[in-house]
């Protein structure tokens, strides 16, 4: 009898962990993350419905010195479906750690763009005065898509990553998940499987291998 009183005692527990991890998991399955670079450091930008993170992937060296290691944030905030973005950033110090202030952008093709009044530190950790700071991230593959061409071959575009992912493992591997933000000319909010970037006639070519799919090519801009 004291086992069965411990085991009902304990079931709203166990019922709530469980609510919790498909919710979670439901809530992954929303997101999409893509790697972009900043002054040289590789980030990883999290898309997760109006949600954006963006967070250290590989900070470079000297930002290493200061404390700055993988996973650290450097943005967090929201987009509103004209993809203007608004939320805190952070400046890092070795000595004073790091401040947070206000930054506003949009989601650009292939890039964020972000700025805002950033607090400047004397060497007693004082804020004296804020300056206009300026933050680009731009998206990997940009230089690849501009030296070989805008076009893509698409073979079906998702609200969820994980479906994305799915189609994407039923082809070779020059398919790839993207986010459609990255293109003007695509539908905001989706995660869409592509070929390329490439030339029209490639992208066309490309293609025949997603027939099944209903693959067609489309321009980015």
């Amino acid at each position: 009898m004291k086992g069965l009183t411990i085991s009902n005692r304990f079931w709203p527990v166990w019922t709530i962990l469980l609510l919790f991890g498909f919710a979670g998991q439901s809530q992954a399955s929303n997101c999409s993350v893509d790697d972009y670079d900043h002054n040289g450091s590789i980030m990883e930008v999290q898309m997760c419905g109006d949600e954006l993170f963006i967070s250290y992937s590989e900070p470079k060296a000297s930002l290493r010195k200061i404390g700055i290691h993988p996973g650290t944030t450097l943005f967090e905030g929201t987009i509103s479906r004209a993809g203007v973005v608004f939320g805190t950033a952070r400046r890092f110090s070795a000595k004073c750690g790091a401040i947070d202030y206000t930054v506003e952008g949009a989601i650009r093709p292939n890039s964020i763009q972000l700025a805002g009044q950033a607090p400047v530190r004397n060497k007693r950790c004082e804020v004296t005065r804020y300056r206009h700071d300026e933050l680009l991230f731009n998206l990997n593959n940009y230089a690849d898509a501009v030296a070989s061409g805008e076009w893509y071959a698409v073979a079906g575009a998702f609200r969820h990553r994980s479906n994305a992912n799915e189609r994407a493992r039923n082809l070779s591997r020059r398919w790839q998940v993207m986010n459609s933000e990255n293109c003007p000319n695509f539908t905001y909010g989706y995660c869409v499987v592509v070929a390329g970037p490439m030339s029209e006639h490639e992208a066309r070519r490309a293609t025949d291998e997603g027939r099944r799919y209903d693959a067609y090519a489309k321009s980015c801009y």
